[in-house]
């Protein structure tokens, strides 16, 4: 009813989030919830064709990633909290960055992210792993634990850059052709009705 509505929207609140502003030498994007390479987004896009089976299709896709264990060749470059830049090249099963505690409504991506706390939080993992550590790693997605895998590094910085040899990276779950990407954290940038 119209009272209903009305009640609805005199009770909103406004919440100021951070997002995460991506450069390439292709273009610009804006990300609001996730940047992802390697194993993440290979389950993702490439399960696309299984979406009618609903959440199991990212079931099968796990499976399927952990047996073939692929590794994605980068260079990751972030910018720590005393202003030092630290790299990390080599081979990478996976790469997740966001400032959003959930990717999905069963996925929670990066359990110590806050939307507004001005940071950004990246997991990766290397590709020294096993695949019984890997599916470990993969089943505690659901309740953030995976990061506590001594085989997950979890850092919180300000600045990242990507530099990808192969596959895709993937922003709020959609596919981009960008190799090399430079992102920085834009505090409370959007408004949001809640």
């Amino acid at each position: 009813t119209d009272i209903d509505c009305y009640n609805l929207i005199k009770e909103y609140r406004v919440k100021n989030i951070d997002t995460i502003n991506i450069s390439s030498n292709t273009g610009y994007l804006t990300s609001f919830l996730s940047i992802s390479w390697g194993i993440i987004s290979d389950l993702d896009v490439n399960t696309e064709f299984m979406r009618f089976l609903g959440s199991i299709r990212f079931d099968i896709g796990a499976v399927w990633n952990i047996l073939r264990k692929r590794s994605y060749t980068g260079c990751l470059t972030y910018k720590q909290e005393n202003g030092q830049f630290r790299k990390v090249t080599g081979k990478f099963i996976h790469l997740w960055a966001g400032n959003s505690t959930y990717a999905s409504s069963t996925t929670k991506s990066s359990p110590e992210s806050l939307m507004s706390d001005g940071y950004i939080y990246i997991s990766y993992i290397l590709d020294n792993v096993s695949r019984v550590e890997l599916a470990k790693i993969m089943l505690g997605l659901e309740d953030g634990s995976f990061i506590e895998h001594e085989q997950v590094h979890y850092i919180k910085t300000k600045f990242f850059r990507l530099e990808v040899m192969n596959e895709m990276i993937v922003v709020d779950g959609e596919k981009t052709h960008f190799k090399n990407i430079e992102c920085n954290i834009y505090p409370k940038n959007i408004s949001l009705i809640c």
